[in-house]
């Protein structure tokens, strides 16, 4: 079965109210998706764009000062809507995830984007709380664990440096994925509870 893996880099109209929650506040201005093949663990990338969007968005934006995206890149960027068709395309004929679903997918299907995803693959921050046990600081219960975090269980010993860059974090949560369907086999079929 090959997958899409999606990241989505984010900006804000308001920095000030730069809240992952708040949808209105917040605008696409990158896009990576990547097709995994969850038996050989191939990774193949398969869209990587640059985009903006009718709201403008803020110079201040936690991205332009935490990755190599600029401003500038994303004011001279095609609109969102000129990579919709192709994006819709390959929604339609893969199943797709992504770190966090709730972020990355109700951004993308938000009225004013229109993008359908039908086919969702687990979501492997709410599928990995489960095997990866990490508790939280109490230690009152497993924490759904973040991407460096995930990383490091598969890579002991290596520090996770995060890019912030749509495809590249895409490559990197290939991996993760890859790497928890060798180790438990299961999650390739039995996945529905975790979408």
């Amino acid at each position: 079965m090959k997958i899409l893996v999606v990241d989505l880099e984010t900006t804000s109209h308001d920095p000030m109210i730069d809240d992952k929650r708040n949808l209105e506040n917040s605008i696409i201005s990158e896009i990576g998706v990547v097709r995994l093949d969850l038996e050989t663990g191939t990774i193949e990338p398969v869209f990587d764009s640059i985009c903006r969007e009718d709201k403008t968005c803020s110079a201040q934006s936690w991205i332009f000062g935490n990755s190599s995206l600029t401003y500038e890149d994303v004011l001279s960027a095609e609109h969102f809507q000129a990579y919709k068709g192709e994006l819709q395309e390959l929604f339609d004929h893969h199943h797709a995830t992504s770190w966090w679903h709730e972020y990355d997918f109700s951004r993308l299907e938000h009225p004013s984007r229109g993008i359908r995803i039908q086919h969702k693959f687990w979501d492997p921050a709410l599928a990995l709380r489960t095997y990866l046990k990490i508790p939280f600081p109490d230690g009152t219960d497993y924490k759904r664990p973040g991407v460096s975090e995930a990383y490091q269980y598969f890579n002991p010993g290596k520090i996770l440096v995060h890019p912030h860059r749509a495809l590249k974090d895409a490559e990197i949560e290939a991996h993760i994925i890859s790497s928890a369907v060798q180790k438990w086999p299961e999650l390739k079929n039995n996945w529905q509870d975790y979408v």
